[in-house]
Parts: C-alpha cells; sequence; structure tokens
C-alpha cells in the first residue's frame, strides 16, 4: 500500500511540475486566476482529505485552462485541505505574478491574513497550519509573487 502511495505521489508531482512548465513557457497572462477547494469526509470510519483547483482562462470566457486534484495525508483538517490547495497553486505559477485564488474558507483566509500580520515569530508558531502558511509566505516573497485571497460562496454537495 505505501508503495502505491508513494507511486501516486510521485505522478501528482510530475503533473504540477508539467503545468509549471507550461505555465512559464506561456507567461503573458497579467494576472493568474484560480479557483481552489479542499474537502474532509469521513469514508468507512476514516477521515479522508482531497485537494483541487482549476486555472481559469479570464481572456476566453473563464473557460478552465487546467485542473489538478488530490489526495491529503496526515492530521484531518478541512482548512489544512484548503491551504494545501492554495499552496499548490503557487507551485505553478511563474515568478512576478499576480494571483487571484477564489475560495470558499474563510478560515483559510482568516489564518493567512493573521499570519502576514504577526510579527512575532512565537505567536506565528500558534498559528493554524503554521508549517503551509510559513511556506506560502516564503514562496510569495521569494519568487515575488502577489497573492489575493478572495472569499466566494461555499457549493453544496457536490
Amino acid at each position: 500500500m505505501k508503495l502505491e502511495n508513494a507511486a501516486i505521489q510521485v505522478k501528482k508531482i510530475s503533473k504540477l511540475l508539467e503545468i509549471y512548465q507550461s505555465n512559464i513557457k506561456n507567461n503573458n497572462r497579467p494576472i493568474w486566476e484560480f479557483y481552489t477547494d479542499g474537502s474532509l469526509k469521513t469514508i468507512d470510519n476514516t477521515k479522508k482529505m482531497a485537494i483541487g483547483w482549476i486555472l481559469v482562462n479570464t481572456n476566453n470566457s473563464n473557460s478552465i485552462e487546467v485542473e489538478f486534484s488530490a489526495v491529503n495525508f496526515g492530521w484531518p483538517s478541512s482548512t489544512k485541505a484548503e491551504v494545501l490547495a492554495i499552496l499548490s497553486t503557487i507551485l505553478v505559477v511563474p515568478p512576478h505574478s499576480k494571483m487571484k485564488i477564489y475560495t470558499d474558507s474563510k478560515n483559510a483566509i482568516q489564518q493567512f491574513e493573521q499570519y502576514k500580520k504577526e510579527l512575532s515569530v512565537r505567536r506565528q508558531l500558534k498559528i493554524n497550519n503554521q508549517i503551509s502558511w510559513n511556506t506560502i509566505t516564503y514562496l510569495l516573497v521569494k519568487y515575488n509573487i502577489d497573492l489575493e485571497l478572495i472569499k466566494v460562496k461555499a457549493h453544496s454537495n457536490n
């Protein structure tokens, strides 16, 4: 089972790399717009997490340009799944990009804003999903990426 999980992880990492390489070649857009979603469900008494996002082409009636989804391991949290979806979008945009990410997670947006404002490392360590937020802010600064998180209405039963 562990070997199967490792193979799946390698496929998902390869997919993210493929998307990034394609985006580098087509780096003529002023803004990258994504819709992200994370989910947490109980299936057979086991909590399962998944992440997903789409990149939309704003020049073509918001048509879907790229889709990505993956399963998520570790401690179960719907906000963690949302945060990892956000992180995975940042991994596929070129440096010096402007991004808009539409998410239905008010909690993820609030955590991000809190993490950015907090100057004390000790207090940052107490914020939920701190490791992911630290990685996100590191990538944003290192690659000069401008990120705006926008709250959208949550979907239901899909």
